[in-house]
């Protein structure tokens, strides 16, 4: 009878053991926010969930569920939830009834718009690049940079039936582009390489270079192919 005690009674942890195992926890969505960030007293983490959220849209589609703006953004769903009813409230989302998603709503341009309006760069070039359309019939842009992007904040389509459609505010990297290549040759090399070295270097077609030397001769080298 002791022994038959014995085995019920280690029999029952092991029970236990194995049904917790069932209701492991789920994994936590990883936290993107770098560390220097963290360490930063005055840094707001809400702002930097509101803009992440925002942004994601522009990122992974025009319209987006809450499971899908919380993968993206790397939030739990709780915390997407109230940050995505907030941006509601406030204009910047709505609910497209039909869709049964979240988009983007026209105030949400106000803030690039803010950017854009009396920029002193956009002032000054407007008349030359208008003029460099009205002369090529090509389209023509004014891009900056940001970070390893450059950011089209001007652009006049060509007059042709087919053109690419490049909309203000369109990033696209550096080392792919002639804007790009353009900026990369005026900075010191190290600067250059540094941008470079920081890029998530992909093929966007069967002829982007993705060689990190064969980029840097090309923005380096005297002839014309850092045009190409």
């Amino acid at each position: 009878m002791a022994a038959k005690k014995r085995l019920v009674g280690d029999a029952k942890p092991a029970a236990r053991v194995h049904h917790a195992a069932k209701r492991s926890p789920a994994k936590k969505p990883v936290d993107k926010t770098p560390v220097a960030n963290k360490s930063d007293p005055l840094y707001n983490q809400s702002v930097e969930k509101a803009l992440a959220i925002l942004e994601a849209f522009g990122e992974k589609g025009r319209a987006l569920n809450l499971g899908e703006i919380a993968a993206a953004t790397a939030m739990t769903k709780s915390s997407a939830q109230r940050c995505t009813h907030t941006l509601e409230r406030l204009g910047y989302l709505h609910r497209d009834p039909q869709l049964k998603r979240w988009v983007l709503s026209p105030r949400s341009l106000s803030i690039a718009n803010a950017y854009l309006t009396g920029h002193p760069l956009i002032e000054q070039a407007t008349t030359h690049l208008v003029d460099l359309n009205q002369v090529s019939g090509e389209s023509v842009s004014l891009s900056e940079p940001d970070d390893t992007d450059m950011v089209y904040i001007a652009r006049f389509p060509s007059r042709k039936r087919f053109f690419i459609h490049m909309p203000v505010g369109h990033r696209l990297p550096m080392y792919c582009t002639a804007a790009g290549r353009a900026y990369l040759s005026a900075l010191p090399q190290a600067e250059a390489e540094l941008i470079l070295s920081r890029s998530a270097i992909r093929k966007f077609t069967p002829m982007t270079t993705t060689d990190p030397d064969r980029l840097l001769a090309l923005i380096r080298g005297p002839d014309l192919e850092i045009l190409k």
